[in-house]
């Protein structure tokens, strides 16, 4: 059933709403942080046993904060302040990891940097942090999703450029990455949020603000999947090198059997190349 995470302006709580049927039409509502005032921009989503998994904002101190519920209606939760370092999550995302443990994207207003949260346990009391992108006002409104090379995938707006940026997480901590700005033109990429389709290729929603638009941006480069026609196959030679003769002009996937050949032979997923 759907899940909601949402501020409640009067008593300054995290609440969570846990939809009785598919329409929501009752749900149990919970406050399930009411320490001060905590629970701006949260970000909800289902974790590896089923319950849910929270990522906001501790207001006063300004701190990244993650409550793992501790049932499926999310009645009570247990909550680990995850970093506090500056002033940080005036955004944030959170998704279930590759390894089963909480993954947060979120926004170092001081620094204004990208920062990654990779949670080494459920609940989130142990995790390891990196800041993936800056300094140049980077980061905002960032989504973030899981590939299928099981590392994250991060949507977020560069404020410099004024641009819609991706980055991809070369593993799990996102201790190292490649980025790409798919949409420059104008002033875009605010309040991105990000699916990947079924050949794992990010599908994003964003803002243009100069024309006061709504975009979407589908990045059609992924991993073959059922929806594509298999064509030929081939075999690279003793220097690695492979062709295919007789395709007309135009944009092709090509699936490599084996990972062992390394990223040395064009592979990148800064362009979205998946295995």
């Amino acid at each position: 059933m759907p899940i909601i995470s949402y501020f409640e302006g009067t008593a300054s709580d995290l609440k969570v709403a846990h939809c009785n049927d598919a329409a929501c039409n009752t749900a149990t509502i919970s406050a399930i942080d009411t320490a001060s005032t905590t629970g701006e921009w949260s970000s909800i989503a289902f974790g590896s046993d089923g319950n849910a998994v929270v990522s906001y904002r501790l207001i006063p101190s300004a701190d990244l904060k993650v409550a793992h519920c501790d049932n499926v209606a999310c009645t009570s939760g247990t909550h680990a302040v995850v970093d506090t370092t500056g002033d940080l999550a005036g955004s944030s995302s959170i998704a279930q990891g590759s390894d089963g443990f909480p993954a947060v994207a979120y926004f170092d207003l001081t620094n204004k940097d990208l920062k990654f949260a990779h949670c080494t346990n459920l609940t989130c009391t142990a995790r390891n942090i990196t800041t993936v992108d800056g300094p140049d006002d980077v980061g905002y409104n960032p989504s973030v999703a899981i590939g299928l090379d099981g590392n994250p995938i991060i949507a977020h707006w560069d404020v410099t450029n004024t641009a819609l940026k991706l980055t991809y997480c070369d593993n799990l901590d996102c201790s190292s990455s490649s980025s790409t700005t798919p949409d420059t033109v104008g002033n875009v990429g605010t309040d991105p949020s990000m699916v990947l389709d079924a050949g794992g290729s990010p599908v994003v929603a964003y803002q243009d603000q100069g024309n006061s638009d709504l975009k979407i941006l589908t990045t059609a480069n992924g991993a073959p999947d059922a929806g594509d026609t298999f064509l030929s196959t081939t075999t690279t030679d003793a220097n690695g090198v492979y062709t295919f003769s007789g395709l007309s002009a135009g944009d092709y996937l090509v699936a490599v059997e084996s990972t062992a050949i390394g990223a040395t032979a064009g592979y990148d997923t800064a362009q979205g190349d998946s295995w």
